[in-house]
């Protein structure tokens, strides 16, 4: 089976081992079967949490993924953590915005949406990197994985419907069907 790339949500971070699909998709990166990575977003949504030793945790794991870089979004990224935003940014930015909260990505950010901002600026992020499948428990991106799927390529879904995916895969791969040509 091919290895994939897949995207952790903030949500997903599993710094407890409590998350039982993702302890098991944990699994396959550690098999090299996956690639887990996380958005530059992940650490700045990690900054705003209370201090804690869960919070200490939740940090050290982070620390374990690689980071993909996404647009500087002023009040929502970290200086040296992101790439300068063109025109087309923009333009990119309000597409998904539109597709997931039927708005622009300026009215949010206008509206002090910080978390919509931030969501946005994590699939955005995936999308751009090219990334194989966004985990979250997000119901925001639950409820659209069809339309993200079929507008931007990518899949979406709950950490149990990754594995799901990565299950049919490998069926699929191990197949006779799966060999043929």
């Amino acid at each position: 089976m091919e290895s994939i790339s897949i995207t952790v949500d903030t949500n997903c971070l599993n710094a407890e081992g409590k998350l039982g699909p993702m302890n098991d998709l944990e699994v396959y990166a550690n098999r090299g079967q996956v690639s887990l990575f996380k958005t530059d977003v992940l650490d700045t949504e990690l900054q705003q949490e209370s201090p804690g030793p869960e919070a200490a945790r939740r940090k050290e794991k982070s620390q374990s993924l690689p980071e993909d870089i996404g647009p500087l979004v002023i009040g929502h990224s970290r200086i040296g953590h992101t790439r300068l935003a063109g025109e087309s940014t923009q333009a990119e930015l309000d597409e998904l915005t539109k597709l997931l909260l039927g708005r622009s990505f300026r009215q949010v950010a206008r509206n002090g949406e910080t978390r919509s901002v931030r969501d946005v600026m994590h699939l955005y992020t995936h999308i751009r990197h090219g990334r194989d499948y966004f985990v979250t428990k997000d119901r925001l991106f639950l409820e659209k994985q069809d339309a993200i799927r079929e507008q931007y390529g990518t899949r979406v879904g709950s950490p149990a419907e990754c594995l799901e995916f990565l299950e049919e895969r490998a069926r699929t791969a191990d197949s006779p069907e799966g060999h043929a040509e």
